[in-house]
């Protein structure tokens, strides 16, 4: 759902895609949403619980022990840029750009353009981007939509300006976009990362747009949103950042883990929010939970984890909460359950010796 600026009448929470630039631009829906799974690549077997959780390794060698057919090549290509081994995706590019089938060819010379951008070869970028919309334009005006918009974002983030940080790579268009966005990513990312208990060894990319008018240019999706298991963020300056950066390295100290984030989005929100250093948020947090409280519409938390809602009534005591366990029980404790939630029938007897509703109950007598 789309970020309002803090005077917003409609306060929401920002949401994460699952999807990547790749197939993001395939994929681009109405609303980007958090938790929800838009990216359309579908492998077989393990390979694609793998591919869901970002076990590259694992899923890369599925695909590379099944038949090469080029159904299978499409599908290790999205797993090797997803690991950013680029190199090897832009070699399976050059074998699916062979196929007879133009839309594969298409994709793959457009992916094989991306990867050649990542790589800083910005001149092979826009060869195999031109030669990706050549195959398009045989087919016909307006052919392979999906190659189309990958070569228009590969190109136009190859044009844009660049910092990198000890643990991003921002972009944007107008370098005074980038003035003072890399400091505050790094002072959310080691709080996230000290939270969360992981931090990945490669730098996660930003790229920032002016506002929604040029993102609607490039992406056509609305701002602003992670996509975790590409490892990016896509926002405004303003958007509270620690937010995006709290959903991409919860997916990824799940994965790391061989898990799934917990299937709770009332848990994953709370992430979000609670590490969002956003001073709209903090005052969210501490403020909307009582007031609900205090009307008697806070809802018992056993219902609110079943919940996947978007609104400030949610997002805000998800915030509030996720805090306070985490304050409550400590961190290696809240790490447990990060990565254990989904294991266990009852996860909070499990990892706090309490049942829910005792959870529940310390959590509302802090807000009395």
């Amino acid at each position: 759902m789309r970020i309002p600026d803090p005077g917003s009448r409609i306060p929401t929470g920002i949401r994460c895609l699952g999807s990547g630039i790749a197939v993001l631009l395939l994929s681009a829906t109405a609303h980007a949403q958090c938790d929800r799974d838009d990216d359309p690549v579908r492998l077989p077997g393990d390979a694609d619980r793998a591919y869901r959780i970002g076990a590259w390794d694992r899923a890369e060698k599925i695909m590379r022990e099944i038949e090469a057919t080029d159904k299978n090549r499409h599908g290790l290509v999205h797993v090797l840029h997803r690991a950013r081994k680029f190199d090897e995706c832009m070699r399976e590019c050059e074998m699916l750009a062979g196929s007879k089938d133009l839309s594969m060819r298409a994709f793959a010379l457009a992916l094989k353009g991306a990867c050649a951008w990542k790589k800083g070869d910005d001149g092979g970028a826009k060869t195999w981007c031109a030669q990706a919309v050549e195959v398009a334009d045989a087919k016909g005006p307006g052919a392979f939509p999906p190659a189309r918009r990958l070569v228009r974002a590969t190109l136009a983030f190859a044009a844009w300006k660049r910092i990198e940080s000890k643990r991003f790579v921002v972009r944007a268009a107008d370098e005074r976009t980038l003035e003072g966005a890399a400091a505050r990513l790094d002072e959310a990312f080691e709080r996230v990362a000290e939270a969360i208990g992981h931090a990945p060894e490669w730098k996660i990319d930003v790229f920032l747009f002016a506002d929604q008018r040029e993102a609607d240019e490039i992406l056509a999706a609305p701002l602003s949103f992670a996509a975790p298991r590409e490892g990016a963020m896509y926002a405004v300056p303003g958007a509270p950042l620690g937010h995006l950066v709290a959903h991409v390295l919860a997916f990824l100290a799940a994965g790391a883990k061989g898990k799934e984030r917990p299937r709770a989005p009332f848990l994953g929100e709370g992430f979000g929010c609670a590490w969002s250093l956003d001073a709209l948020w903090e005052r969210r947090m501490a403020e909307v939970p009582r007031a609900l409280q205090r009307k008697d519409k806070l809802p018992p938390l056993a219902e609110l984890l079943t919940r996947d809602e978007t609104g400030v009534d949610f997002v805000a005591p998800a915030g509030a909460f996720v805090r306070w366990l985490r304050a409550d029980g400590g961190g290696e404790k809240f790490r447990r359950l990060w990565a254990e939630y989904n294991d266990h029938a009852d996860p909070w007897t499990a990892v706090y010796g309490r049942r829910v509703e005792e959870i529940d109950a310390a959590w509302r007598a802090t807000l009395q």
